[in-house]
């Protein structure tokens, strides 16, 4: 019988995930990591997953263009 508060086969309790995956949507990742003491991998993974689940596989059949809304700049300015 597993525990109420963490899904199978996962380390993280549900309430840490949804946590992480909130705090994601307002910070970058690597702040989300030192915030929470996870990893920077476990983080991705977590963001990776609430947004396959919330957005699923998009069809791109139809589609001519892609933009992208941030430019390199160099080593100094970043982005």
């Amino acid at each position: 019988m597993r525990p109420p508060f963490a899904p199978a086969y996962r380390r993280l309790t549900q309430r840490l995930v949804s946590f992480t995956q909130r705090l994601a949507q307002v910070m970058c990742r690597a702040d989300v990591a030192r915030f929470t003491g996870l990893g920077w991998d476990t983080v991705r993974e977590l963001v990776r997953e609430r947004l396959e689940a919330d957005y699923g596989r998009p069809d791109l059949h139809g589609l001519h263009y892609l933009s992208i809304d941030e430019t390199y700049v160099g080593k100094v300015r970043k982005f």
